[in-house]
């Protein structure tokens, strides 16, 4: 929640994903009274008027006071740095879905987030009580204590909803449609989503009263219990919709009355200001490498300092998002020819920020215990790939355009001679392909064809690029393309240049040797990648 109050823009977010809650909440409540009492609808006024009653604002309150811990856990979400999840056609307790939402939960609940997300449960848990003590029918015979085990059921129903369904920041499209469009498009599956939750939820709530010898409600509070929990849901739902299409556009990152948005770009990549600006301002920087227009007059700003003082901070971050990518692969390749260290002196205290826990296991956890070492590593690998693909992509293609960008915009000679140069800037992405490449071998050669859990997979890939190989390794492929693509954009413009600049690098490569990365360098001007 701190890293949301630190930002001018994400607090005036924040205020309208609470004003769509208390709208989504308003008009449940006018459906509730209008279902209850259908001579209402007779008189629109007294519609309306119904949400200005005491009890409608007890209950809108309650709603709202979740707010607060739950911006705080939908921030953690969109910072989680993890896959998105395969299945959104709602929370099924299958198997294969049950044993990925465990392991997310235990993560969770190990997380340094575990406050905020104790937080989230205990406001939904006294959310879920509001809404039920006014909406339920007094002549229904459920006990208070009944009423409670419910509600914690609800909150835990929500919870795993919103963990299993974690998405990254970066994970959303970069050009959207106006927020209006984007919610009225997920509002259909709200209902039947609500539907199965409240289903789900009354399920598990008595579970949970007889086991604590509370008894089983009775059949006649069952339909008017799962219709308010459906209500409830709904609210929620709504609310979840309209914080994560709010969030997700494309922020500035600097706060109002700023002049310098370079400065505020270093300030949020620098993590001053949490890790959801950090992102925003790393997705912004890739911007400014490729647009023209003020684009252009950004980069102008940055070649003009020939101190480094504007190039320095912005290509430290991105070299150690890559840095961090390359150990993470050397770490499951053999350590012979391994370069030791990685990234040398470009590893800031952002990148360290940004490289921060992202091993999510993509198999259950008695399965990779069972594994052999070598599989164990491969996967972890391949894990750490998946997770900071999207971060690692914006990297490189910031470096990439930057440096092609200076070849005509810089008069100084900044990327020349200001460290990270473009030196550095090629052999960290030539060891980092090296160590791409290496894996990619080694992950075919040891699953050839097949998933880690040894089952046949179909052929996959879109385009030109069709691979035998299982989910897991789709980020692995993309990110052996952008490192392609990039260092083709560069060796394309600077030529047999970047020879000379390659003998006057200073960081050692995560991975390989020098002649092993000159070797790889002769292959792109021979066409032979």
């Amino acid at each position: 929640m701190n890293s949301l109050i630190r930002n001018e823009v994400l607090v005036w977010r924040l205020a309208g994903a609470a004003v769509w809650q208390a709208l989504a909440a308003a008009l449940v409540y006018i459906t509730y009274n209008v279902v209850k009492n259908p001579m209402i609808a007779l008189s629109p006024l007294r519609a309306l008027g119904s949400i200005f009653l005491f009890n409608n604002w007890i209950s809108v309150v309650s709603l709202l006071l979740t707010l607060a811990p739950a911006a705080a856990a939908y921030t953690a979400v969109m910072c989680t740095v993890e896959n998105a999840p395969k299945h959104r056609a709602g929370l099924k307790f299958l198997p294969p879905q049950f044993a990925a939402l465990l392991r997310k939960v235990i993560a969770r609940a190990s997380s340094p987030q575990a406050a905020t997300w104790l937080g989230f449960f205990v406001g939904h848990v006294i959310s879920a009580l509001a809404f039920f003590y006014h909406t339920l029918p007094s002549k229904i015979n459920l006990t208070s204590y009944q009423m409670m085990w419910q509600s914690v059921a609800l909150a835990l129903v929500y919870q795993a909803h919103v963990i299993y369904y974690s998405r990254d920041i970066l994970a959303f499209p970069s050009i959207q449609r106006h927020r209006y469009f984007r919610i009225k498009q997920q509002l259909p599956s709200t209902l039947p989503h609500a539907a199965l939750l409240a289903m789900s939820g009354y399920l598990l709530g008595s579970l949970l009263s007889i086991l604590a010898g509370r008894g089983l409600p009775t059949i006649g509070a069952a339909f008017p219990l799962i219709t308010s929990s459906m209500l409830c849901l709904l609210c929620w739902l709504v609310g979840t919709i309209a914080f994560e299409v709010v969030f997700t556009e494309r922020l500035r990152p600097d706060d109002y009355g700023m002049t310098d948005c370079l400065k505020a770009m270093e300030i949020c990549l620098d993590g001053r200001k949490g890790v959801l600006m950090q992102d925003f301002a790393l997705f912004d920087l890739s911007l400014v490498a490729t647009d023209v227009g003020k684009a252009s007059w950004r980069r102008e700003e940055i070649f003009a300092d020939d101190s480094g003082a504007r190039w320095r901070p912005l290509a430290s971050h991105c070299m150690g998002i890559i840095s961090h990518i390359a150990e993470s692969m050397a770490s499951a390749l053999p350590k012979k020819g391994a370069g030791g260290g990685g990234g040398g002196g470009v590893t800031t205290t952002s990148s360290a920020a940004a490289a921060a826990s992202t091993k999510w296991n993509a198999v259950p956890s008695a399965l990779v215990k069972s594994m052999p070492i070598n599989q164990r590593q491969n996967l972890d690998a391949v894990s750490a790939v998946s997770c900071k693909y999207q971060r690692g992509k914006l990297a490189i293609r910031t470096l990439c355009d930057v440096a092609v960008a200076s070849l005509t915009e810089d008069r100084f000679g900044v990327v020349q001679l200001v460290q990270p140069t473009l030196g550095d800037i090629v052999l960290q992405l030539l060891s980092t392909l090296l160590a791409t490449q290496q894996l990619l071998k080694q992950v075919g050669s040891n699953s050839a064809g097949r998933s880690f859990s040894g089952q046949q997979q179909p052929w996959r890939g879109t385009g030109d690029t069709v691979y035998p190989k299982s989910d897991a390794h789709a980020a692995l492929h993309a990110f052996h393309d952008e490192l392609r693509t990039g260092l083709y954009h560069v060796t394309g413009a600077f030529g047999i240049a970047l020879k000379e600049a390659l003998v006057k690098a200073t960081v050692v490569p995560p991975f390989g040797s020098t002649a092993d990365v000159g070797n790889l360098l002769d292959t792109f001007f021979s066409g032979a990648q």
